[in-house]
């Protein structure tokens, strides 16, 4: 039997693919081989992905997920609500969510 080891498709996506709707990945270098074409991959701006999401959101939330590119949306003023899903993955020698420059407030 010929089968690459891996998690089944619906595994790959968002929320064990519970989540039905649009999907933006922000990137230095977006791919040119993704066959899910409900992934659109971003090579932006921090400013210019997140109103690239807004737009497709209809007047809805937009989810950022990630603690790297949470920090820039913090730093960019453009979150006004966090909810933090604690995970193993994020503790650590990972990405710090909070992490500021010694005296700088999040606002």
């Amino acid at each position: 039997m010929d089968r690459k080891p891996g998690l089944p498709p619906a595994y790959r996506k968002v929320f064990g693919g519970a989540w039905i709707g649009p999907v933006f990945v922000l990137m230095h270098h977006a791919p040119d081989d993704e066959e899910d074409e409900t992934i659109t991959f971003l090579s932006d701006d921090i400013r210019s992905a997140v109103a690239t999401g807004l737009r497709a959101t209809e007047g809805k939330n937009l989810l950022i997920i990630g603690a790297s590119l949470a920090r820039q949306c913090l730093e960019a003023g453009l979150i006004d609500e966090i909810l933090v899903h604690v995970a193993p993955i994020l503790l650590g020698a990972g990405v710090h969510f909070f992490a500021r420059k010694a005296g700088e407030q999040v606002a």
